[in-house]
Order: C-alpha cells, then structure tokens, then sequence
C-alpha cells in the first residue's frame, strides 16, 4: 500500500493473476463497510457511561434554564 502510494500513477497499474489492478482491490477493500466495528463500538461501557453523563447534563441546563437559577 505504501509503495503504491509514493510510485507515479503509471507504475501502479500492475495486474495480479485475474486481471484486476492493486488500485482496483484496495477500492474493493475499502468500500466493504466494517460493522464488526462499529457493533462492539456499541456495547462498549464508555460509550454508555459518556450518554448517561451527556443526557444528565442536558437535562440539568433545562432544569436551571426552566427555574432562572
């Protein structure tokens, strides 16, 4: 990936056995999405600690905006 990425554009177009250019499977590679990631980033505890901490929070700006304290 480096070594394609610092050659010219001319010299990256080589051909694997079928065909396809390295440019064509890395684009392949990195359109398939990843939701193993973002899944496990759903059940991390951070991230529910930090909504739990963000929605305390909104909820006490509305509560002092409400009472003028």
């Amino acid at each position: 990936m480096i070594r394609s990425i610092s050659e010219p554009i001319a010299d990256s177009t080589r051909f694997n056995g079928a065909g396809e250019s390295e440019l064509e499977i890395v684009m392949q590679e990195m359109s398939k999405p990843d939701l193993g990631g973002a899944f496990s980033t759903l059940g991390s505890v951070d991230l529910w600690i930090g909504l739990v901490i963000a929605a305390g929070l909104i909820y006490g700006a509305i509560w002092f905006r409400r009472y003028n304290l």
